[in-house]
């Protein structure tokens, strides 16, 4: 799996990773297929929905760097 995560996008296929690989991404890649029509959502909700994503990954990121949660979050 790490070897199609890096060498795959150097071949020009940046998404094989996330559609092929990855279940959830394969998941989601069977059910674009299924439905025919796509939502359309305001601007305003795509901003509040890009928040609500980078506002808890930069929280982890630096819980992580400060070494708050270091034993929770080891690997």
């Amino acid at each position: 799996m790490l070897i199609t995560a890096f060498v795959y996008p150097f071949f020009g296929m940046k998404s094989y990773n996330c559609t092929h690989v990855c279940p959830f991404g394969s998941i989601q890649e069977f059910v674009a297929r299924c439905v025919s029509y796509k939502l359309k959502m305001k601007p305003t909700t795509v901003k509040r929905l890009d928040m609500f994503r980078q506002v808890p990954w930069a929280i982890l990121m630096l819980c992580l760097w400060t070494g708050v949660w270091f034993d929770w979050i080891e690997y």
